[in-house]
């Protein structure tokens, strides 16, 4: 999911265990009940549909990515905050 938003794709996945806390469902990806391949599959379908409804969603998770889960983010999570900021 990661990989997918960063990459300004939009991410359909079932909202199952941390899925909900990275993909904000209709904001930055869709979220699907899971064990339900139909309702996967329709909004697989409905993102190819609909291709400008795709970039918006894809965009709002790149920004999501930069914002939240950028390597600057993972070092200073792992480093406690002892990186100085980036300017």
């Amino acid at each position: 999911m990661y990989e997918y938003a960063a990459a300004a794709l939009p991410v359909v996945a079932s909202r199952i265990g941390q899925i909900p806390s990275v993909v904000d469902d209709g904001v930055t990806g869709l979220l699907v009940p899971p064990s339900d391949p139909r309702t996967l599959a329709a909004a697989v379908d409905a993102l190819v549909a609909d291709p400008a409804r795709a970039a918006r969603l894809g965009a709002a998770g790149r920004a999501r990515m930069e914002e939240r889960h950028s390597w600057h983010h993972v070092l200073d999570a792992t480093l406690g905050g002892m990186l100085e900021p980036v300017s």
